[in-house]
């Protein structure tokens, strides 16, 4: 699973940077922020239909730092929001569980 998860967000990085200014970010996202959107991804899989809040009720993070990690995560492709603002909730894309379970 980290595999896949790490794969989507070198895949997502190295496709939002196209230009040598960014040289810096061509090597990914950092460690520290690689491995949080790992357990944040473990934790949507654990229980799909999450809002922000309850994710960082269970990673013992501010609402603020788990939605940072959320748009990253949306941004490289690993979940998805469904639903109504108020009421939806934070689920696995079919790639990143496609990728997965091809691993």
């Amino acid at each position: 699973m980290i595999v896949a998860i790490n794969r989507q967000i070198d895949d997502g990085v190295n496709g939002g940077v196209n230009d040598g200014a960014n040289d810096g970010a061509n090597d990914g996202v950092n460690d520290g922020a690689r491995k949080e959107i790992i357990a944040l991804v473990t934790v949507i899989m654990d229980k799909e239909g999450l809002k922000a809040i309850d994710i960082a009720a269970k990673r013992g993070k501010s609402k603020p730092t788990i939605e940072r990690y959320l748009k990253l995560a949306r941004q490289f492709g690993l979940i998805e929001f469904r639903g109504p603002t108020k009421t939806g909730g934070y689920y696995i894309t079919k790639s990143i569980r496609d990728n997965i379970e091809n691993n």
